[in-house]
């Protein structure tokens, strides 16, 4: 899985990518690949989904123990038009497709599915219009810059298959979080997040010599201090999901399949990079059977448990 073309499992790349993530309870990896996020960051608690076309990538994905992984055979640009899941504000999505072809250093086919630029296009008109947290992954072109205008952007050096580096970016609709869903790979490289692990044991260290009381009324002031200081417009981002955000994400989960969900709209919560009165009504038909024939002769659309 380590040589999947554009695979972000190279040092320093995953690790960058899961220092952008803020706490979220739905987790969504389209155009999976090696699944190198998907497999090195915390899972998320209610839904974690891999979405790919390629039935042989989703064949190769390492047997792992993320808790209600779903790995879905599907294009991954019909699957979001179609999923609940992309209404909610606690959902987080990593996109990382095939690059656009112009942007690369060597234009040749390297993927056994590549993305026309009108694919491009597609799906950024498909992330403008969610209500979710999207990072996207690619090389700077005109075109994502022209679309993702006030998208937030994050640039970090990856190696290339040629053995050269190259500028990567992550656009994202959501400010820089002042909380992370997953904090072991804080710092910007091998040496701070060394340092950074030294000083949380030192501290555990710490605690664990005092009594139990002086030790929780310690624990106590951080949690006060935490609420009173983090900035109050972002904090709940992938927090706290309303009543009618857990209901859809379960529901949508675990109904049995060959169903269609509808759910009656309800008030949304303002987001900080979107404002929504209402919830739109939602409906989602789940098509995903589990059949009796290999993988690789599934058509888009079904869905393999937890491997």
């Amino acid at each position: 899985m380590n040589t999947y073309p554009g695979g972000k499992n190279g040092s320093g790349v995953y690790q960058t990518i899961i220092n952008q993530m803020p706490p979220h309870q739905v987790y969504i990896e389209a155009f999976l690949g090696s699944g190198a996020i998907l497999r090195n960051k915390l899972p998320a608690r209610l839904a974690n989904i891999g979405i790919d076309i390629d039935a042989e990538a989703l064949e190769k994905f390492p047997p792992t123990k993320i808790p209600g992984l779903k790995l879905i055979h599907a294009n991954s640009l019909e699957w979001l038009t179609q999923s609940v899941h992309v209404s909610n504000q606690n959902t987080l999505i990593h996109l990382d497709p095939p690059y656009l072809q112009y942007t690369r250093s060597s234009h040749r086919q390297i993927y056994r599915y590549e993305t026309t630029t009108e694919d491009h296009e597609t799906l950024l008109a498909i992330i403008k219009s969610v209500s979710c947290m999207v990072i996207l992954s690619g090389y700077y072109s005109s075109l994502y810059a022209h679309e993702l205008a006030g998208w937030r952007t994050v640039q970090f050096q990856a190696l290339c298959r040629s053995g050269k580096t190259a500028t990567e970016y992550l656009w994202m609709n959501y400010p820089e979080p002042v909380e992370l869903h997953d904090y072991r790979y804080l710092g910007a490289n091998f040496r701070q997040r060394e340092c950074i692990t030294r000083k949380k044991r030192r501290w555990i260290n710490r605690l664990q010599k005092l009594s139990s009381l002086e030790r929780y009324a310690l624990l106590d002031a951080i949690q006060q201090y935490k609420i009173n200081h983090v900035d109050t417009t972002t904090k709940s981002v992938g927090v706290i999901a309303t009543a009618a955000d857990t209901t859809i994400i379960s529901d949508a989960t675990y109904l049995p399949h060959d169903h269609t969900v509808t759910f009656s709209d309800a008030p949304a919560v303002s987001g900080p990079h979107r404002q929504k009165e209402r919830w739109a009504p939602v409906s989602v038909a789940i098509n995903s059977a589990p059949a009796a024939s290999p993988l690789s002769q599934l058509p888009p659309g079904k869905e393999i448990e937890n491997p």
